[in-house]
């Protein structure tokens, strides 16, 4: 039972924060597709687009997620037995601020695993479709996409992840200033090739999520889309 209680530690927060965050990002990201597919027809910079609806998309998921990673974080660190007491101590010591401790860290991992991993995705499966006749991708094959195209931005950005960690389990004032201290200070003190920690199952992982994500992200937008399409009674 103790060894279950531990794998467990800090899952009620992600799973709080998964659906919010999610909905805050990719309401941001198709908004902003769309505003720029108005903008621009022909789809000239769609991958300056995709980009930038990433980066938007980023910051308005990470404004919700952050608080919960923090929470999350220090209950797995063992700084705390229980979600409330982690809130009501992290409040009352650190302030409101404190549950945004790695937001700025968190904003910049995932923004370049972001403008990686959606551009990539859009442009996997426009050479795949121009290569399969302009048909319309199946389900699996979108996912396929976007399996190759996390699993691809998961091994790029480890160091970032590396960082974020460290700096969400450090309490106010930390070892670390930044992001960027953090860097040289890791570098520095442990190795460069602490920055690759656990890059195998993290790439592992994301291609996973990244397969099953992508091909759900695909398949629920085309349920709605046809939903919206029939006549109301």
């Amino acid at each position: 039972m103790q060894l279950l209680k531990g794998i467990y530690t800090g899952l009620l927060p992600a799973v709080l924060a998964s659906a919010p965050a999610g909905a805050a990002f990719f309401g941001t990201y198709d908004y902003l597709k769309r505003v720029f597919k108005q903008l621009d027809p022909q789809e000239k910079l769609a991958t300056l687009h995709h980009m930038v609806a990433a980066a938007g998309g980023d910051i308005a998921g990470s404004a919700v997620r952050v608080p919960f990673e923090v929470v999350k974080q220090r209950l797995q660190a063992g700084a705390y037995t229980s979600a409330s007491q982690a809130v009501r101590s992290i409040l009352a010591s650190e302030g409101v601020r404190g549950l945004y401790t790695g937001f700025g860290s968190l904003v910049i991992r995932e923004m370049p695993f972001d403008l990686i991993e959606f551009p990539l995705y859009e442009y996997l499966k426009v050479i795949w479709a121009r290569n399969n006749g302009d048909k319309p991708l199946a389900t699996w094959q979108t996912a396929l996409c976007g399996s190759a195209a996390g699993g691809f931005a998961a091994g790029v950005t480890t160091p970032l992840d590396v960082v974020k960690t460290r700096l969400m389990l450090q309490k106010q004032p930390g070892k670390y200033s930044g992001v960027l201290d953090a860097l040289k200070k890791i570098s520095a003190e442990e190795g460069v090739q602490v920055l690759a920690s656990g890059i195998v199952p993290r790439v592992l992982w994301i291609s996973l999520g990244g397969f099953i994500f992508f091909g759900g992200y695909e398949t629920s937008k085309q349920v709605l889309a046809a939903r919206a399409k029939k006549p109301r009674t």
